[in-house]
């Protein structure tokens, strides 16, 4: 409820435990996030050509073999197989890093107690990739 208020929204966490659990979730999404075990596969090609409407999918494991098979490490808007694109797990996390690096820099540079929250993150990494 609170990421439909503050962004309009719906973010559905999933029970991935079968295949066919999997399947039939794609149905509905446009968006799909895989963060998943490290080395566990959660989707394969076939189950991704079962949903022409995904448009994106994130996989945020960099352990071999792919959450999503055909999804890079450095994928940054490739297509998959599907023809979804894709981002890797080091596309992504190359963000999380610089982003934590520039608050932490902020932070120990400042010459008074420096809060940050969610907030200041994403607005620190949306400069970061050019939408700031």
């Amino acid at each position: 409820d609170d990421s439909k208020a503050r962004f309009g929204v719906d973010l559905i966490p999933a029970d991935g435990t079968t295949d066919e659990k999997n399947t039939a979730l794609l149905a509905d999404a446009d968006i799909v996030f895989c963060a998943a075990r490290a080395g566990t596969q959660v989707l394969n090609k076939e189950q991704m050509a079962t949903a022409p409407q995904v448009l994106v999918v994130a996989d945020a494991n960099a352990v071999p073999p792919a959450g999503i098979e055909g999804v890079g490490l450095k994928d940054d808007g490739e297509p998959i197989e599907s023809g979804v694109l894709s981002l890797g797990p080091l596309t992504f996390g190359d963000i999380k890093v610089k982003t934590q690096r520039e608050l932490f820099q902020a932070m120990c540079t400042s010459e008074t107690p420096l809060y940050l929250n969610f907030q200041e993150a994403t607005e620190k990494a949306r400069e970061l990739v050019g939408l700031g």
